[in-house]
């Protein structure tokens, strides 16, 4: 993507792949209603509010292409998706951030924060 990288590798080598050529990235950001806590979020509620709405995370992949494409789209949209490892801990992947320090990077790391409401969540559609 060009982004400045602070990755676990261990976290990359865990990322889905997406199923299929195709995959129709759409970026959603909840309303501040939805958040179970003022301006966050963890990593199982944002996955019920995308259940709720017929989206699931987008795999990191698909997400670093739309990324790609613009590369200054995580600036303006900051972004991530998220996936469990095979030992059941939440990992994600962001692209910019809600501070200067971290404007161009790409974050891949295991992470129990969950999310603040900066951020724009990458979905595909439930089929």
């Amino acid at each position: 993507t060009g982004r400045v990288q602070h990755v676990n590798r261990e976290v990359v080598d865990s990322m889905p792949v997406a199923e299929g050529n195709k995959v129709e990235v759409v970026f959603f950001k909840p309303e501040s209603w939805e958040y179970t806590k003022p301006g966050e979020m963890s990593h199982n509620d944002i996955e019920k509010i995308l259940d709720n709405h017929g989206l699931k995370f987008a795999d990191p992949i698909s997400v670093a292409a739309v990324n790609e494409v613009d590369p200054t789209f995580g600036n303006k949209y900051p972004n991530g998706t998220q996936w469990k490892d095979s030992d059941g801990k939440w990992c994600v992947a962001k692209f910019g951030m809600h501070t200067e320090d971290f404007r161009d990077a790409l974050q891949v790391h295991r992470g129990d924060e969950g999310w603040m409401a900066c951020w724009w969540f990458a979905c595909i559609r439930k089929k």
